[in-house]
């Protein structure tokens, strides 16, 4: 009679007793209790994009096949990134970096991340933009006890350098605002130099002249005095 065995499922290690494989914690056993994680379900999700996009393939890898990849740790490292920064679209960051053939190992590094806000700020349309602003005002209020309206009156001038730069308030909504432009007064020549390329003021002032641009511009006015935004 043969002795009985444990075997790890993961890692396929056998024991001699249960007790020893419950408490076994091998690489494959630790990542799969670690999978609804969200820097890990974020890892794993632009892990898919990666393949989606890399190979043209409609067939999805599964979090098994994602457990098991030599790229696991960079794109764990890049869902720890997102949250830490606070990205709001994620799948559109990640979109982005593949498009433009960024390398994996940099996929972290802030410079690429301001490029993608950058870029952003201006190919968005008029209203996610709008809405993106409102949800992040509104995400600094619920912080502070704070109404909402009141953002460009009261934010700290650090903080809002900080939205800016993370592409959370748009530059819609600062050239529609009286408000926002004496906020934008109050910084001082470091905290310009700091959104200067954000906010852009020699584009914008163009592109809010266009016939289309003026009504786009009018419709957000319109929505900042309806929530009494000066």
């Amino acid at each position: 009679m043969q002795p009985i065995s444990y075997k790890c499922e993961y890692c396929n290690k056998d024991f001699k007793r249960e007790n020893t494989l419950i408490v076994h914690m091998c690489v494959q056993k630790k990542r799969h209790m670690q999978e609804n994680d969200k820097d890990v379900q974020l890892g794993y999700r632009a892990y898919q994009l990666f393949y989606r996009i890399g190979t043209n393939s409609k067939k999805e890898k599964s979090y098994t096949e994602f457990a098991k990849s030599s790229y696991y740790a960079a794109f764990i490292k890049y869902g720890k990134y997102c949250i830490e920064v606070k990205i709001d679209d994620v799948t559109s960051y990640t979109t982005w970096l593949l498009k433009n053939q960024v390398k994996l190992d940099q996929w972290t590094h802030d410079a690429k991340f301001s490029g993608w806000v950058k870029e952003r700020l201006k190919v968005e349309s008029v209203d996610r933009a709008v809405e993106r602003t409102i949800l992040s005002m509104q995400d600094w209020a619920e912080d502070r006890e704070n109404d909402w309206n009141t953002y460009f009156k009261t934010v700290a001038p650090s903080l809002a350098v900080f939205h800016i730069c993370s592409g959370r308030i748009s530059p819609w909504v600062i050239y529609a605002s009286n408000d926002a432009q004496s906020l934008l007064d109050m910084l001082n020549n470091k905290q310009i130099e700091m959104i200067v390329d954000y906010i852009d003021p020699q584009y914008w002032q163009i592109r809010l002249k266009r016939k289309n641009e003026v009504k786009d511009l009018q419709w957000v006015e319109t929505i900042l005095k309806q929530a009494s935004i000066g």
